[in-house]
């Protein structure tokens, strides 16, 4: 029993092991375009707080943004974000555990693998080490879920208040968010309706503080419905898997294996998730009417709701999937338990083997984006002797820009370009940018270059970018 506490003592520390580790290798969250934009408005909005500037607009709503910005008082912006996105993760767990509790009563048996699935999940163990909002998002969503069930018992005024309260703190971080928590909100409203305590209204000045909190940092370019995902959403994306850039959006067109409904509703089987969450569940197949009655109507309906929701929108992503995952492995637990006592002979060995398993599938998880920001922290290194100049760029803009680089930056996506500036520098990766934009601004303007200006080459870099000085012929 002291071996199998320890055990999952150390288990717990792993997450926490293993960002110290990352950091030590120079990682600080920050990647591709979301990281970036999160960061720079968040150092603006501090500003603004400290008696700054308006900090101007951003698409995302400014739950998450705000937090990021108090927490960056104390720490560096990236270090706050990872902060942040660590401590969600954590307290996703506790969340988890409680609801799990809560439902289905306690197994000692079965909570190693539930600390397996979640804390050592590749994909979800990825998301606690960078500077993105999702794990806070996911933290709405299975907290909104736990004081819902406990409203449902309790019927008292603080379990309601807390649902409300972590459903609008989801929704204005990530909008996306009102998806899966609007079962829970609905039923909760429907158990209200039959208790008939009039002083839980109270609760409804929640939504409405936190609405005109974000009304006061909206501007023009905050999106919710105008959103490219949501003004392109539609149920016959379900059976699509290929899908076509709107004009003037900075993305590729995409291609995928499998159609959006396929991928969505099936994606929790993924190894990036859990390897023996798929066959827990293909195991006890024959109890799976069991499983469907003993989960509450709205952790189903949200679960079912959310995916048809993904399957809509243009894009597959495991890392949009990862929102409802908690609710997920919620309605797997029963399919778990009954899973361990198949194999309760080889329960040590089993343990053991989805550990490996777990941390060998979050190195292959986290490659692309610890590669990803090391190469763009390279370039700033690379890039670095030659500030102060003018420089075409696209793509790897931002990240030279939120790490302090000094240019007069032109994108070359946002137009045509029909006159380069001679002397300026132009920083391309003519492979990468040809297979992902080949008929969009930025290979358009760099076949005007090569065909109406001499590109003499300065320096080819480690990551396959090369920087060019622009010259007449």
């Amino acid at each position: 029993m002291i071996f199998k506490k320890n055990f999952q003592n150390l288990l717990l520390f792993f997450p926490i092991a293993i960002l110290i580790f990352l950091i030590a290798l120079g990682f600080d969250g920050l990647y591709g375009q979301d990281g970036y934009e999160y960061a720079r408005y968040a150092i603006k909005l501090r500003e603004f707080l400290l008696g700054g500037e308006f900090p101007g607009d951003v698409v995302w709503p400014k739950v998450y943004l705000f937090i990021l910005a108090t927490f960056s008082l104390a720490l560096p912006i990236s270090l706050a974000g990872q902060l942040i996105s660590l401590l969600a993760f954590y307290a996703c767990y506790y969340f988890l555990k409680k609801t799990i509790s809560l439902l289905y009563g306690s197994n000692e048996k079965a909570e190693p693998f539930l600390l397996i699935a979640f804390l050592l999940s590749p994909y979800i163990l990825r998301l606690s080490v960078v500077v993105m909002a999702d794990t806070f998002a996911m933290l709405s969503v299975i907290a909104t879920a736990y004081y819902y069930f406990r409203y449902k018992k309790s019927s008292k005024l603080v379990d309601i208040a807390l649902c409300v309260l972590w459903g609008t703190l989801g929704v204005f971080s990530r909008y996306a968010v009102l998806v899966p928590i609007a079962p829970f909100l609905l039923w909760a409203m429907v158990h209200w309706l039959g208790i008939k305590k009039w002083k839980h209204l109270v609760v409804l000045t929640i939504p409405i503080f936190v609405f005109f909190i974000n009304l006061l940092l909206e501007g023009s370019g905050s999106k919710f419905t105008n959103h490219h995902l949501i003004e392109n959403w539609s149920f016959l994306n379900l059976f699509k898997s290929e899908f076509f850039a709107p004009a003037g959006l900075e993305i590729s067109n995409r291609n995928y294996l499998l159609p959006n409904g396929i991928f969505y509703f099936f994606s929790f089987f993924h190894p990036g998730f859990f390897v023996l969450l798929g066959v827990a569940m293909l195991v006890n197949i024959k109890k799976l009417r069991e499983y469907l009655r003993l989960s509450p109507s709205p952790l189903i309906i949200s679960i079912i709701l959310y995916s048809i929701f993904l399957s809509g929108i243009t894009f597959q992503g495991n890392r949009y999937i990862a929102l409802s995952y908690p609710l997920f492995l919620i309605f797997s637990f029963p399919a778990i338990r009954d899973f361990i006592e198949r194999l309760k002979k080889n329960y040590a060995t089993l343990i053991v083997g989805c550990v490996l398993l777990q941390l060998t599938l979050f190195v292959r998880a986290m490659w692309p984006s610890y590669n990803m920001n090391e190469t763009e922290r390279n370039l700033v290194a690379e890039m670095e002797p030659f500030e102060g100049s003018v420089l075409y760029s696209f793509e790897v803009d931002i990240s030279m820009q939120q790490r302090g680089l000094d240019f007069q930056y032109i994108s070359l996506w946002k137009e045509e370009i029909k006159d380069f500036q001679s002397g300026a520098l132009v920083v391309f990766n003519e492979p990468r940018i040809a297979k992902l934009y080949t008929d969009k601004n930025p290979m358009k303007n760099w076949n005007r270059l090569q065909q109406d200006y001499s590109l003499n080459p300065i320096k080819k870099m480690k990551s396959g970018w090369t920087l060019y000085k622009i010259e007449k012929r």
